[in-house]
C-alpha cells in the first residue's frame, strides 16, 4: 500500500477509496490508513454501516478518513433488511448516517437500482429523504452477477439510463456514467478509476 501511494503521489493522482467486503471489519484498517498517507490522498471508505457508531466515526476522521460511502438499498426498513440479508441492517445505517454527520465526516449513499426500483415512487422518496440530508445518492446500476446471476430482467436499459440523467437535474444523484469536473468522459473506468486488489492485481 505505501509502494502504491508513493506511485500515485508521482503520478499526480489524489483519491483512494477503501472497499471490501467491510474495510470496518479489517484488524489492519487504521494502518492502511496511514500507510496510504491522509497527508496526500483524499480517503474514501466504503461501509455497510453495521460497525459506524459515533465513536467509530469520530475516529476514522481523527486518523484521516474524509468520506463515507454507507450502502442502503431502500427507506424501507424490511425491503433493505432482506436486500442486504441481515436483520437490523437498515437500522444500523440510519444510525451511522447520524453519526458521520454528527462528527463532521463526509458521506454519500451508495444505492443499488433495478430496472423495477428506478422509476418507482419510492426511489424519489430515497433521492428527496437524503438530498433533505444533504447526502448525495451514488447509483450502483444492477448486474447479472453473483447471487443475480442470469437474472437480466433486473437490468436498466438506455431509456432508464436517460431518465436517471434527467433525475440528475432535480437530485443530488449520480452514476458512474455522470459527468464531473467539466468532464464528460463516459465511463471513469481506467480514465478516473483503477481497482487493486489487496494482492497487487491491477483490475480494469
Amino acid at each position: 500500500v505505501k509502494e502504491l501511494s508513493r506511485q500515485a503521489d508521482e503520478m499526480g493522482l489524489a483519491h483512494f477509496v477503501i472497499t471490501g467486503g467491510e474495510p470496518l471489519v479489517f484488524p489492519d484498517f487504521d494502518d492502511i490508513v496511514k500507510a496510504i498517507d491522509p497527508q496526500k490522498f483524499y480517503i474514501t471508505s466504503d461501509t455497510n454501516g453495521w460497525l459506524l457508531d459515533e465513536k467509530r466515526a469520530k475516529h476514522l476522521k481523527s486518523i484521516g478518513v474524509d468520506k463515507i460511502q454507507l450502502s442502503l438499498d431502500s427507506l424501507s426498513a424490511p425491503d433493505h433488511d432482506q436486500f442486504r440479508r441481515t436483520r437490523g441492517s437498515y437500522e444500523r445505517c440510519m444510525k451511522a448516517i447520524g453519526a458521520a454527520k454528527r462528527v463532521g465526516l463526509n458521506i454519500i449513499v451508495q444505492t443499488v437500482v433495478t430496472k423495477q426500483r428506478v422509476r418507482s415512487r419510492e426511489f424519489i422518496e430515497f433521492l428527496k429523504f437524503l438530498n433533505g440530508k444533504e447526502i448525495g445518492v451514488f447509483v450502483t446500476l444492477a448486474k447479472p452477477v453473483g447471487s443475480w446471476e442470469g437474472n437480466f430482467d433486473a437490468l436498466c436499459d438506455e431509456d432508464d439510463l436517460k431518465y436517471i440523467g434527467e433525475l440528475e437535474k432535480k437530485y443530488n444523484v449520480f452514476t458512474h456514467l455522470t459527468p464531473a469536473y467539466g468532464l464528460d468522459i463516459g465511463c471513469i473506468s481506467v480514465k478516473r478509476m483503477i481497482s487493486i486488489t489487496k494482492y497487487g492485481d491491477v483490475m480494469p
